[in-house]
């Protein structure tokens, strides 16, 4: 900002951003016998209270701290999926230049003389290698999702569970709304104090409501995950290629269950998911099955609390909302 000639200090910077004018509310200081309050202004707001809110509890320490490092997710899409099997520890990532000025790209363990050094192209096919053989057949699929469509109607319950503890956190903080008039009108608070405290409340209000219409909006992950993510399984090679590099790694991340080891030119482990297990039981069971109605009705009884407890812990959006729709 100064090199474009708003010349100010970092704390008038800081002092600036919190101003709730943003929102289209101007801070009254006290005078006289009235005390300082926010109230509504003439002019538009340039955003929203609840985005005014949420900033400023970044900015107050009560929210983690934004991350502004450049991701280079989409060229080491394995970092921290790699471990060195002398030290185990996670391989890191790096470029290094050759004679000629020439990049090359490495996977390699940080501490000093260990051996631990691959070329990222040999890795990055060993595992899409190993992506190739979790590829199932579209019997195989449909009937993964005929049961998950039954298990699921009955294990979507955390997200409906949350909105409802959102009605009530909303439900109370308009009652203590209601208590504060009450008590500014019977004269057992200051005008300074009920300030204060409206203040408090109405911005719970705000993030309160806000959450709610989320969890609302929101399509329940489970029928994302059944018309988004299944069908892929019958190509997840080619699906695996064309992702960018936080895809990669969300799909890598419930695809494997344990960290991976390169040796000898090839991972040397392929520890997989619960889920991944299941869909491997259903195409071997399919292979000898003529009766399909009997094996839905088999794998239904012994699968499902196993499937509902991964998946649902998985897809929960409280825990985990960036693998909603996802393996």
């Amino acid at each position: 900002m100064n090199q474009n000639g708003v010349k100010i200090s970092k704390q008038t910077f800081l002092n600036t951003i919190r101003n709730p004018v943003y929102t289209g509310k101007i801070y009254v200081k006290p005078w006289k016998n009235e005390p300082s309050q926010i109230v509504t202004g003439l002019h538009p707001s340039l955003i929203s209270e609840e985005l005014f809110h949420l900033a400023n509890d970044v900015l107050d320490g009560r929210k983690r701290k934004m991350k502004f490092h450049d991701d280079k997710s989409d060229l080491y899409p394995l970092k921290g999926f790699l471990k060195c099997p002398a030290h185990n520890r996670s391989l890191t990532a790096y470029a290094c230049q050759s004679h000629n000025k020439e990049l090359h790209h490495y996977y390699f363990c940080g501490i000093n003389r260990c051996k631990q050094r691959h070329r990222i192209k040999d890795v990055h096919e060993s595992v899409e290698e190993i992506l190739s053989t979790i590829s199932f057949s579209a019997q195989t699929v449909n009937l993964y999702k005929r049961l998950l469509e039954k298990i699921f109607e009955k294990e979507d319950l955390n997200r409906r569970d949350e909105i409802q503890r959102v009605k009530k956190d909303i439900e109370k903080a308009e009652v203590r709304r209601s208590k504060l008039q009450d008590l500014i009108l019977d004269g057992t608070i200051s005008p300074q104090d009920y300030q204060d405290m409206k203040g408090k409340v109405d911005k719970d209000l705000i993030l309160f409501k806000s959450k709610l219409k989320g969890l609302q909006d929101q399509p329940s992950p489970y029928k994302t995950y059944i018309s988004k993510t299944v069908p892929m399984l019958e190509n997840l090679t080619g699906y695996y290629k064309a992702a960018d590099g936080q895809t990669k790694r969300k799909i890598l991340d419930c695809i494997f269950s344990e960290k991976l080891v390169f040796e000898k030119g090839r991972v040397a482990t392929t520890p997989f998911t619960e889920p991944i297990q299941v869909l491997f039981k259903i195409a071997k069971v399919l292979q000898g099955c003529k009766n399909k109605k009997e094996v839905e009705n088999n794998l239904l009884s012994t699968l499902a609390p196993q499937v509902s407890r991964v998946l649902g812990r998985t897809y929960d959006p409280r825990i985990n909302p960036e693998a909603s729709g996802l393996l």
